[in-house]
């Protein structure tokens, strides 16, 4: 079922009774949130790591900017997950929580480890800049700046193939497929895979057109008419038997015509 964790199959009764109702509702947004920050941020960091040379470098301005992103992608962590470790777990406000699976866990391990690398790496880059053109001694902030760098960018690498992981465990998000659906192009320069590579990846499957139906669909139950129709059209040329697809289409028709109608109505009415 669209909109459901794999592991979604596993949770107790206990457990599902005990989540709110807030978080189920807006979990698949907040996964498809998650997603898109890490891509962002892995983005940011691969230009400029490539870019700098010397590597130290690399602006404190993007370091700083990649830093806010992944303290965000902690804290949405933290709104959506129960801690697994440590004696927060047993905090009576994380019971309502979700109890992360093995993918999410390696996830929230890898962004939390990079927020706090990345924080290291901004204040040491700060110190270089600021304190040590002032100093008499030779500077160590700038080999501890290149060393954490190195470091960020091996747990950007491991990151990745975790990522991966977690998008494939919430294969059953439409909102995380229409992402990547979308933006295909964008995650290729990041990840190494398109998005519709990632797609034929978390379903086995090189035919995606169940997915874009699914995809189509929401893209109408959304509103986005001229979406559907396109994706839509795609699907019916590769399977022009596809009965479900057809009458969505006319669906969409339908409801363009509507739209196009009240917005003449509307523009009519304000010329009188």
């Amino acid at each position: 079922m669209i909109g459901r964790r794999k592991t979604d199959i596993f949770l107790s009764k206990k457990e599902r009774g005990q989540t709110s109702d807030y978080l189920l509702n807006i979990r698949d947004w907040k996964v498809c949130h998650m997603v898109s920050s890490y891509i962002e941020a892995l983005a940011q960091f691969k230009e400029h790591f490539k870019k700098a040379n010397p590597l130290s470098e690399f602006p404190f301005r993007e370091l700083e900017k990649i830093c806010n992103t992944l303290y965000h992608l902690k804290e949405e962590h933290h709104l959506v997950f129960k801690r697994v470790i440590g004696p927060e777990k047993i905090k009576q406000e994380d019971r309502h929580k979700i109890t992360p699976d093995d993918s999410e866990v390696k996830f929230i391990g890898n962004v939390g480890m990079l927020f706090h690398k990345i924080l290291v790496a901004r204040e040491l880059k700060y110190i270089h800049l600021h304190y040590d053109p002032l100093s008499d001694v030779g500077s160590s902030a700038k080999d501890e700046l290149i060393h954490y760098l190195h470091q960020l960018n091996d747990l950007f690498q491991v990151g990745s193939q975790v990522l991966l992981e977690f998008i494939e465990a919430h294969s059953q998000n439409v909102l995380l497929l229409s992402y990547l659906y979308s933006n295909s192009k964008t995650i290729k320069s990041s990840l190494g895979l398109s998005g519709i590579e990632i797609l034929k990846r978390i379903t086995g499957q090189n035919n995606l057109e169940p997915i874009y139906f699914v995809i189509s669909r929401y893209y109408f139950e959304s509103g986005w008419y001229d979406r559907s129709q396109k994706l839509l059209k795609q699907v019916i040329r590769k399977n022009p038997k596809h009965r479900e697809a057809r009458a969505l289409l006319e669906e969409v028709k339908v409801k363009k015509i509507a739209l196009e109608s009240k917005r003449a109505s509307g523009e009519n009415g304000a010329g009188r």
